[in-house]
């Protein structure tokens, strides 16, 4: 019985080691996470210079305030590379972002493709006011 206890305790030992370390590796949610994390929920900060509040649809509609401007009305999916992207029209195109986990209300988002544009904003449970 004591060495069943001690293997137990070992093979336990191993493989919260071995999730770990692909936690730390690999950080980033993945589209179930993604969608789970923003579906009905709004987000707020600044990108680019720029002050946007958005909420997020579960139909993929997401509703996009930026301040000195207006509401816009964009798609967004979690696909299966596990990013975050926005369509913005024609004009525009796609914009897609890796997301962490959030803490303590702020989400970290790194633009897929630039790495070095590392953004922090704010996740609320919930829809805001993005009336402008």
């Amino acid at each position: 019985m004591t060495k069943l206890i001690f293997a137990t305790a070992a093979l336990t030992a191993t493989l919260t080691a071995s999730v770990s370390a692909t936690a730390i590796a690999d950080d980033y949610l993945d589209a179930a996470a993604i969608r789970d994390l923003v579906t009905g929920n709004s987000l707020h900060g600044d990108y680019d210079g720029s002050q946007f509040k958005q909420n997020f649809h579960a139909d993929g509609n997401v509703k996009v305030f930026i301040a000195g401007d207006r509401v816009y009305n964009v798609n967004w999916i979690a696909n299966d590379r596990d990013e975050y992207c926005e369509y913005w029209g024609e004009d525009w195109g796609w914009s897609c972002f890796k997301f962490k986990a959030p803490v303590d209300g702020k989400l970290t988002a790194v633009k897929v493709d630039d790495e070095k544009s590392v953004y922090t904003w704010n996740l609320e449970q919930g829809f805001i006011d993005i009336n402008p």
